[in-house]
């Protein structure tokens, strides 16, 4: 589920939009000032955890996104375009 929020301060940029596992954060507008732009996190920090196939302790990098992620995202995109073209 999606959570709008009126950009909440973050060191990055202002946080605009919370979804079940990522953050979308406002970085400002393009070098051409025409479009804007959006840094995509998630909630959780990277882990290191046992990988069975290689038998040791592997670094797991995020972003891993599943169905969940995918379709906010996708939400997101499309209420950013409705939004630009609506300006």
């Amino acid at each position: 589920m999606m959570n709008w929020i009126e950009g909440k301060e973050e060191k990055h940029g202002l946080i605009v939009c919370l979804g079940t596992h990522i953050i979308f954060v406002y970085e400002g507008r393009s070098k051409s000032g025409r479009t804007k732009t959006w840094q995509l996190r998630n909630k959780y920090d990277e882990r290191i955890a046992w990988e069975t196939r290689w038998r040791k302790y592997s670094f797991y990098p995020w972003p891993v996104y599943e169905q969940t992620c995918l379709r906010e995202i996708a939400e997101f995109c499309e209420k950013m375009t409705k939004a630009h073209k609506d300006e």
